[in-house]
């Protein structure tokens, strides 16, 4: 019998108490549960990285990334597996069991906040309402989100880190020579699509207090932005120097191929002003 089937076989509560005593943090996990409850909802390439990375700095803050992404557990902590097929298995089965287990659970008393990065896609997922459901009825839980009003440089970004397969950067962005080619129905259609995401994302958790944090914040007042969301979390504010820099730097003109056949195309458009560089 292989590990798959031994997985599908187990009950769901025998798969998070034994993931739970194989994967450990001893330096984050304790017993102190009196702290802030948040999520940082975005989409891709909107800096919901960068804000979570970020916050992590603060001493008094733990901030999970994509741990409800279909593939890897983005853990991303000392301790916990992002690649554990056992507790790839215990979230698609029991996903509130998860958040219980393994996210608001108990930690270190200096920490005074935990949140996690959860994109619309991921509340899509079948197996997710559950989750959904509890994280929209839990009063306590605050709510970050992280937008970007340009959808063509969204796209951009998007088309530039998957060509390059940099998701992230510390040192520097994507080599000046490298260009992506955008079809006008392409930048349609990822648009309608980030529109119909940023809509979920505001309207399925209602009763949260919650944060607006657009791109061109990030870039051009990142210190100010990450002042303001340690006092939204409700912990002492730190200066913070950013663990990550910008990947996608140059003109449009630079980056995109068709980059004047593309903005003929536009022009006149709602989408036209998105070609001021």
């Amino acid at each position: 019998m292989n590990l798959g089937s031994v997985l599908r076989r187990t009950p769901a509560p025998v798969l998070g108490t034994v993931g739970a005593l194989r994967y450990r943090s001893p330096g984050l996990y304790g017993d102190n549960r009196v702290y802030g409850r948040f999520i940082v909802l975005g989409h891709q390439r909107t800096g919901s990285t960068l804000v979570t990375s970020s916050l992590r700095r603060n001493p008094g803050v733990w901030c999970f990334s994509e741990v409800f992404n279909p593939g890897p557990i983005q853990f991303f902590t000392p301790g916990l597996s992002n690649d554990s097929r056992l507790l790839k298995a215990y979230r698609v089965r029991d996903p509130v069991g998860f958040l219980e287990r393994f996210i608001f659970r108990g930690y270190q008393p200096r920490i005074r906040a935990v949140g996690f990065k959860l994109f619309a896609d991921h509340m899509r997922l079948p197996h997710m309402e559950p989750l959904v459901a509890t994280l929209a009825a839990d009063e306590g839980l605050r709510c970050i989100h992280v937008s970007r009003a340009n959808h063509l440089r969204a796209l951009l970004s998007l088309k530039l880190a998957k060509s390059t397969a940099t998701w992230a950067a510390k040192d520097g962005g994507h080599a000046a020579d490298v260009r992506v080619t955008i079809e006008p129905d392409e930048l349609i259609a990822f648009s309608a699509k980030r529109r119909a995401d940023e809509a979920v994302l505001r309207e399925s958790f209602p009763g949260a207090p919650l944060c607006e944090v657009e791109y061109q914040e990030l870039t051009r007042n990142l210190p100010d932005v990450l002042t303001k969301l340690q006092h939204f979390l409700g912990v002492e504010p730190v200066p913070i120097e950013p663990p990550l820099r910008k990947q996608t730097t140059g003109s449009l003109t630079a980056r995109i191929v068709n980059h004047d056949a593309l903005r003929a195309h536009f022009e006149g458009t709602e989408y036209a002003g998105w070609f001021d560089d």
